[in-house]
């Protein structure tokens, strides 16, 4: 049964940071408009760009790359539901 919740899980969050992926984000989005739906309550929903990400990949590493991105994470989850 672990495999199977580990596997369901892996579906829907991103290898690296263990965040929700896209294909979680669309269904949760989709959830959150049908449940405000003619009500005064919206989701809210941020875009983040990180600037010369690709650069940095390319000049430092992906490792590097791997390491902006779990700090990144690590902070928006301390700080977001």
């Amino acid at each position: 049964l672990a495999t199977i919740e580990r596997l369901l899980h892996d579906a829907v969050h991103d290898n690296l940071t263990g965040l929700p992926n896209r294909q979680l984000f669309v269904d949760r989005l989709g959830a959150g408009l049908a449940f405000g739906a003619g009500k005064d309550w919206r989701p809210t929903v941020i875009a983040i760009n990180l600037d010369r990400f690709k650069h940095v990949n390319e000049s430092v590493g992906h490792s590097a790359g791997d390491s902006i991105l779990l700090t990144l994470s690590r902070r928006l989850s301390r700080l977001l539901r």
